[in-house]
């Protein structure tokens, strides 16, 4: 079955639906940068995708949550433009979570089809 949420649909708000504002811990930036630089070093096409929320939290998203979170996405992008990188947030409806923050099966099946038409099939 692999690593996914368990239930059929779910509407329970993640963690992000709660902050008034994106601010990215000095130690996950830190290591977020030196994961750019190995694969940048070692010629590595690295793909960096926002994963969806669920319908119901995404509706709860702070505005400001979205524009800082782009805001540095956009930094990342300038610094590594080789890389796949996108700042799009977005949203699944809540049938394809299997809890507030893991899609469930068909929800999986759903993004898996995503990336491999964004990223593999369309190039």
């Amino acid at each position: 079955m692999g690593l996914s949420g368990l239930k059929d649909r779910c509407s329970e708000l993640n963690y992000e639906s709660k902050l008034k504002s994106f601010k990215v811990s000095a130690l996950l930036n830190l290591y977020f940068l030196k994961l750019m630089d190995l694969c940048q070093k070692e010629n590595i096409y690295l793909i960096f995708d926002f994963m969806p929320m669920n319908e119901s939290s995404y509706q709860r998203l702070d505005k400001n949550f979205i524009l800082e979170y782009k805001k540095y996405i956009k930094n990342i992008e300038n610094k590594y433009p080789d890389f796949a990188i996108s700042d799009t947030v977005y949203y699944y409806k809540d049938k394809y979570f299997g809890d507030n923050s893991h899609l469930n099966e068909k929800g999986k099946q759903i993004f898996t089809n995503y990336v491999q038409h964004k990223y593999f099939f369309n190039k």
